[in-house]
């Protein structure tokens, strides 16, 4: 039962310390590179909107989970499980959207277009890539 209960105590920290380096600064950094990926994306190369079509849609998901969590953290007492539970989904929803960058990338590669195209876009998705990696590992 000791065991059981560190071992939860150890998640519910790790989960705040995954939930405290999701700042509102982090999230609109984000959601600001996704909107100018997409608004390119949308202006010049509309068959590469299948491949950040998705990476945008799990933005949302990931707002819509952050949004909740904060409701469930501003609850007395706070539900540990329920809140372990929000932030494994929202790890997931990240690693998912890392998945679609990635996917992103290799079509990209494959693409037929100018080479300063590739290389910003390129450059948006490694960086959108680093801070969502970023936001998942816990020291």
């Amino acid at each position: 039962m000791i065991k059981q209960d560190q071992q939860h105590t150890f998640e519910y920290l790790q989960s705040l310390k995954v939930i405290n380096k999701i700042t509102t600064v982090m999230l609109y950094e984000v959601t600001q590179l996704i909107g100018d990926m997409k608004q390119i994306v949308c202006q010049q190369e509309k068959e590469l909107s299948n491949v950040i079509l998705p990476i945008a849609n799990t933005h949302s998901d990931i707002i819509n989970v952050m949004k909740q969590t904060s409701v469930l953290m501003k609850l007395e007492p706070i539900e540990k499980q329920l809140f372990i539970n929000m932030v494994a989904s929202l790890t997931e929803l990240i690693c998912e959207m890392l998945k679609n960058i990635e996917n992103a990338k290799i079509f990209l590669e494959r693409m037929d277009a100018t080479h300063s195209f590739r290389l910003q876009l390129k450059y948006q998705l490694d960086y959108l890539s680093c801070l969502l990696t970023e936001l998942i590992i816990v020291n």
